[in-house]
């Protein structure tokens, strides 16, 4: 699949949610794509605890998760879709129906999503900057028209703009040294050994890397906002910010970044998503960021834009898209970053119509706990929790003492109900959630499958173990009842037709096209287990206590 090389800028910005999740980076759970996210690490036997490395993660950008591959769905810089579902979704789909509801009081109908989405990946966050920190580029005031458009955008979103926030400017050949020289030595450690989980789900090719993925795209990165240091970043060759310069994409995609920038001065970004410790979690969170921005900007563009763009704009971390030469994503990244940007908004337009402005700034004090809530926005604002001590369905050591000797837990966690539906839809085109402007279209026969599959989550809960080159993830996810576990083995069986299969009473083992074998075995009640190994030997030894015990 060809798209602009703009939708690029999501995976950075995904990759960054998933550093802010982490405490700014802090070694903790990783946002992809997605994202949303980096996956949590862990190397202990307690079951129901996350640990995380630093880069564990939105989507955007932005997963994201975005926790993440070269290419996946997490990360810590937020970058927002320039294109929705309609990129990845059949290419017979008809025309997306315009949305009738509105963002906020002074908002008019958002525009339906262009056919080319853009990820979301989450930014790197270094620790705040103090007043006399030295930092790159050049220091602009927030004066004249930047200033006025500051002032308007707070007046769209409804909150008074920040006192504290700062621009600086760098020239455009710099934009690598200084987007990754936002990123502190454990983050990049981080994101150089992310992309177990994305590459055993088969969103990107093993060997991938999170980091990997920040550097070639950082290129891409025209601008970017920080809340590492409340500051906005704006490539520019000339001294201060050309407003008559500035295309109505870029005007749009400024705008978007500087509803960020009020976000964090009310409600503190970084200590709102610290409580997000899963990739699920961080996901839902990073979709709340960032479809409260999207309703904004198109809150703003409706009141005061004298041209309205009709592009979603690029994300929490990035504020101006470079137009550059297009580029290949996998499908499963690409719906890992537009998630926040075109599910996220219709989640937060739903609170807001049944419960009112007050309760959508409530959920940056107390986020969604999963991704379940954004897609299914009736639970969004209330006492909705997945189910606990799943954890304990997955016995660490008893899987380790089935794989043998220097096997290693190196990573766990909570997919989630996006993930879940993400990985099951696979390399296909389609984008089965809830979208922005998509609100009437038809969905095709692969995505309705997923949506089944995906409508009965409960809870879930994986682990990743190691050995070398040797890799190994289990699965176990709790449905509501039996028909939805049966519904989840119907799609998961047909996301993996086309692999070599190999079957016995027990174990079905299928290879996939990248070389790594998944083993079902047939659900257990409303629970349903499966492996993801790098040898149908080590697939079926994981799922072994399972089906022993």
């Amino acid at each position: 699949m060809t798209l602009p090389a703009r939708i690029l800028l999501p995976l950075l910005a995904f990759l960054a949610l998933v550093f802010v999740a982490c405490d700014g980076g802090e070694p903790e759970a990783p946002s992809t794509p997605t994202g949303t996210g980096t996956p949590e690490s862990r190397v202990d036997d307690e079951p129901g605890r996350d640990a995380s490395p630093a880069a564990t993660a939105v989507a955007e950008p932005t997963e994201p998760a975005p926790a993440t591959p070269t290419s996946t769905a997490t990360g810590t810089t937020s970058a927002m879709p320039t294109s929705t579902p309609a990129a990845t979704a059949q290419a017979t789909e008809p025309a997306p129906a315009s949305p009738t509801s509105t963002a906020t009081e002074t908002a008019t109908a958002a525009p339906a999503p262009t056919p080319t989405p853009t990820p979301t990946p989450a930014l790197a966050e270094s620790a705040p900057a103090s007043p006399t920190a030295t930092l790159p580029g050049e220091a602009v005031p927030v004066t004249g028209a930047l200033r006025e458009m500051l002032d308007d955008v707070a007046i769209a979103r409804g909150l008074d703009p920040p006192t504290d926030l700062r621009v600086r400017t760098f020239a455009a050949e710099e934009v690598v040294e200084v987007y990754t020289g936002r990123f502190s030595e454990e983050q990049r450690e981080a994101l150089e050994a992310g992309g177990a989980l994305y590459q055993l789900l088969g969103y990107v090719e093993p060997g991938e890397t999170l980091w990997d993925v920040t550097v070639s795209t950082a290129a891409h990165v025209a601008g970017f906002y920080s809340f590492g240091d409340r500051t906005l970043w704006v490539a520019s060759e000339e001294e201060g910010v050309d407003f008559e310069g500035l295309s109505a994409e870029e005007r749009h995609t400024l705008a978007h970044e500087m509803v960020h920038a009020i976000q964090d001065y009310h409600f503190n970004l970084r200590e709102s998503g610290r409580g997000a410790s899963t990739i699920d979690a961080r996901l839902a969170w990073t979709s709340v960021v960032e479809g409260d921005a999207v309703l904004h900007t198109t809150a703003w563009e409706a009141r005061f834009a004298l041209d309205a763009g009709g592009a979603v704009p690029v994300g929490h971390l990035l504020a101006l898209a470079n137009r550059r030469q297009p580029a290949e994503l996998p499908p499963a990244i690409l719906r890992a970053f537009i998630f926040p940007y075109v599910t996220g908004p219709v989640a937060v337009q739903a609170i807001i119509d049944r419960e009112g402005a007050e309760a959508a700034n409530a959920l940056f004090a107390d986020p969604p706990p999963g991704t379940s809530a954004i897609i299914q926005s009736d639970l969004l604002g209330g006492d909705w929790r997945p189910e606990a001590d799943i954890a304990r369905l997955l016995p660490a050591s008893a899987i380790a003492d089935s794989l043998g000797p220097e096997w290693t837990e190196v990573e766990s966690g909570v997919l989630g109900q996006f993930h879940l539906m993400n990985y099951l839809l696979g390399d296909r085109l389609g984008y089965p959630w809830p979208a922005q402007g998509y609100a009437d279209r038809r969905y095709t026969d692969a995505e309705v499958r997923v949506q089944r599959a995906g409508e009965g989550w409960r809870g879930d809960y994986y682990r990743i173990f190691e050995r070398g080159e040797d890799q190994v993830l289990i699965a176990v996810v709790r449905f509501e009842t039996t028909l939805d576990s049966s519904q989840f083995g119907v799609a998961h069986r047909a996301s993996l037709a086309g692999g070599q299969v190999a079957a016995d009473s027990t174990y079905t083992l299928v290879t996939r096209d990248d070389g790594y074998v998944v083993a079902r075995i047939a659900p257990v009640g409303r629970t349903v287990f499966f492996a993801i190994g790098t040898s149908a030997e080590v697939a079926r030894a994981a799922l072994a206590p399972l089906v022993e015990g």
